[in-house]
C-alpha cells in the first residue's frame, strides 16, 4: 500500500517520504521453520497423512517472522531489486528475479523485505539486523523434481505475482508464484516448486495448527491427563477435535466411545480419514459443529451424556479462544453430573518489565532532547493493548516475580462479570515499568500425580518464533513508571472471560 501510494503522488509531482525503496531477497534452509509448516508421518503413534495433505494449501501463505527468532542458515546471496522509478510492484514483477546460491543446501524458504531512502542520508530497513517491530516475509518452498539440494554456482529463479484482496484495494503482496532452482550443470534437471495463490485452505492460513500438533511436550501432557481421567468404558467428548489426535489418545486409554467435535467441516471431514486410517472409526464419531449447537437424546448428536470432555481451545491468552464459556456449557449440558474435565483449572500470570528494546514501548514517549515534538498526549487515544511474540525477542529487566493474576476453575459455574480486582505487586528491582508480560499455566488432570502444562519465560514458547502459544506483552506505559525495590505497585487486572487487561 505504501508503494502504490508513493506512485500515485509522483505522477501528481509530490514529493515523498520515503522517497524510494528496495526489495531485498534471499533464500533459508531451515529445519525449524519446516517443522513448523507440515507433519511427519505418525505423531504420538497415530498415522497423520491424511492430515497432512492441509499443509500444501497453507504453504501458499506469506508468514510474517522475525528472522533472529528462526533458526536458519542463509543459503543465497541477498539480492537488491530496486523498485522501478513508476513505484509500481507490476513492474517490479514483469521479470523473474535470479538469486545466486553460494552455500550448499536444502531451499526451505525464500526470506523478502523492503529497506527505504527516506530522504538524503536518512534510511530505514525492515530487514532482519534491524532492532525494530518490523517483521520480515517467509514463503516456504517445496521443490519437486530435478535436483532439490542446492549447490554453490547454481540459481533460483523466482517469478512473481503481486496479490490483493479485490480490484479497488490498495493492499498489495508479493507471491513468489514459481520457484525454480537451476543447478550450475545445463544438463542436469531443474527442480520447480509452483504456489497455487488461489487454492483453498481449510485452516484459513492458521499454521500454528502445525506447531501445535508437532509440540511433543504438549501431546505428552495431555495423554497423561487422558489416561487418568478416561476409564475403561467411558463416553468422551473431544470438543475442538482438529485432527482427532487426542479422540485418538481417549480410545488408546480406554474410551468406548469418543464424540469429537469440529466447527470447520472441511477440518473434521479431514479428521474422520484420519480416524478411519487409525481403525477407529467404529469407536470415534466426528461431528461438525459448535460444541454449544449440539444436544443429548433421541435424535440428537449425543445419545447420552458424556463421562470426560476434554478440549485443547486455549489460546496465547489463556481464554482467548473462549474456553471457559466453552467448558461451562458442556458442563452443564453435556456432562454427567461429577463427570471428569480436561482441563479443569487455569490461571493467567504476569510480571512487570522494563524494556530496553525501544519499539516495544509501542507509544510516544515525553520528548528526551528540548525542541524535540512532544506526541506523548496522543497516547491518551490509545486503548490498552498487546502484542504476542516469543519472550526472546524482547530485551529487559523482570521488576518482580512472576504472580498470578486470574484463576479460573472449569468444574465451576462461570461467573459472567469475569474477574475484577486490584493488585499491590511487590517490587524487587529498581526501574521503570513499562509493560506487563502475560502467560498461562493450567491443570489439565489434578490427582495423585496432578498433570500441568505452562506457557512461561523458561518454556519453548517463549524462545520459538511463530509458535502457537507465546507470550503476551501488554503495554502499561510508554515512559515507564518509575518503581523502587521494596515499593507496592498497584495494578488492576481485568478478564472478561475472554481475553486479560491489566492497568497501573
Amino acid at each position: 500500500a505504501l508503494l502504490t501510494r508513493i506512485a500515485l503522488c509522483r505522477e501528481q509531482g509530490i514529493p515523498t517520504v520515503p522517497r524510494t525503496a528496495t526489495l531485498r531477497v534471499a533464500a533459508i534452509q531451515s529445519d525449524q521453520l519446516m517443522h513448523q509448516i507440515s507433519l511427519p508421518p505418525t505423531i504420538s503413534g497415530f498415522d497423520m497423512q491424511t492430515f497432512d495433505t492441509l499443509s500444501a494449501a497453507a504453504k501458499k501463505y506469506i508468514l510474517r517472522m522475525h528472522l533472529p527468532n528462526l533458526e536458519y542458515e542463509q543459503l543465497s546471496e541477498t539480492l537488491e531489486a530496486p523498485v522501478p522509478e513508476d513505484g509500481k510492484l507490476s513492474t517490479l514483477a514483469a521479470a523473474p528475479l535470479h538469486l545466486p546460491v553460494v552455500k550448499a543446501g536444502r531451499v526451505d524458504a525464500i526470506v523478502m523485505w523492503f529497506d527505504y531512502d527516506l530522504w538524503e542520508g536518512h534510511s530505514l530497513s525492515t530487514g532482519p539486523h534491524a532492532d525494530c517491530l518490523w517483521k520480515q516475509n517467509v514463503q516456504c518452498v517445496s521443490l519437486e523434481g530435478g535436483t532439490q539440494m542446492a549447490q554453490p554456482g547454481d540459481t533460483l529463479e523466482l517469478n512473481m505475482v503481486i496479490c490483493c484482496n479485490d480490484s479497488t484495494s490498495l493492499h498489495r503482496w508479493l507471491v513468489f508464484e514459481t520457484i525454480t532452482l537451476r543447478p550450475a550443470d545445463p544438463a542436469a534437471e531443474a527442480a520447480v516448486a509452483k504456489v497455487n495463490v488461489a487454492a483453498p485452505d481449510a485452516l484459513g492460513g492458521r499454521i500454528w495448527h502445525f506447531d501445535m500438533m508437532l509440540d511433543v511436550a504438549r501431546n505428552d501432557l495431555y495423554e497423561r491427563a487422558i489416561r487418568a481421567a478416561v476409564t475403561p468404558g467411558a463416553v468422551v467428548l473431544d470438543i475442538g477435535t482438529g485432527s482427532g489426535l487426542l479422540a485418538l489418545m481417549a480410545v488408546r486409554h480406554g474410551a468406548s466411545h469418543v464424540y469429537a467435535v469440529e466447527a470447520n467441516a472441511e477440518v473434521a471431514e479431514k479428521a474422520r480419514g484420519v480416524i478411519a486410517a487409525n481403525g477407529c472409526a467404529d469407536r470415534i464419531t466426528v461431528i461438525a459443529a459448535k460444541s454449544d449447537d449440539i444436544g443429548v437424546g433421541e435424535g440428537r448428536e449425543l445419545p447420552q451424556l458424556v463421562d470426560v470432555v476434554v478440549t485443547e481451545t486455549m489460546g496465547t491468552d489463556l481464554l482467548s479462544e473462549l474456553m471457559y464459556p466453552i467448558l461451562d456449557d458442556a458442563r452443564r449440558r453435556l456432562l454427567k453430573p461429577g463427570g471428569r474435565m480436561v482441563p479443569s483449572s487455569g490461571r493467567v500470570i504476569g510480571q512487570l518489565l522494563e524494556t530496553h528494546s525501544d519499539w516495544m514501548t509501542l507509544g510516544y514517549p515525553t520528548p528526551a532532547q528540548p525542541g524535540d515534538a512532544d506526541l506523548a498526549p496522543l497516547n491518551r487515544l490509545m486503548p490498552p493493548f498487546w502484542s504476542t511474540l516469543p519472550l526472546s525477542k524482547l530485551q529487559y529487566t523482570a521488576l518482580c516475580d512472576p504472580l498470578p493474576l486470574a484463576a479460573f476453575d472449569f468444574t465451576r459455574p462461570l461467573d459472567p462479570d469475569g474477574v475484577f480486582h486490584e493488585l499491590s505487586v511487590p517490587i524487587h528491582t529498581a526501574g521503570r515499568a513499562h509493560v506487563l508480560a502475560l502467560w498461562w499455566d493450567a491443570v489439565l488432570w489434578l490427582g495423585e500425580e496432578p498433570v500441568r502444562i505452562e506457557t512461561g519465560p523458561d518454556s519453548r514458547y517463549a524462545r520459538t518464533e511463530d509458535a502457537h502459544w507465546m507470550t503476551m506483552v501488554q503495554v502499561l506505559d510508554p515512559d515507564g513508571v518509575a518503581v523502587a525495590a521494596g515499593d507496592r505497585l498497584p495494578l488492576q487486572v481485568f478478564n472478561d472471560n475472554h481475553v486479560t487487561y491489566a492497568q497501573i
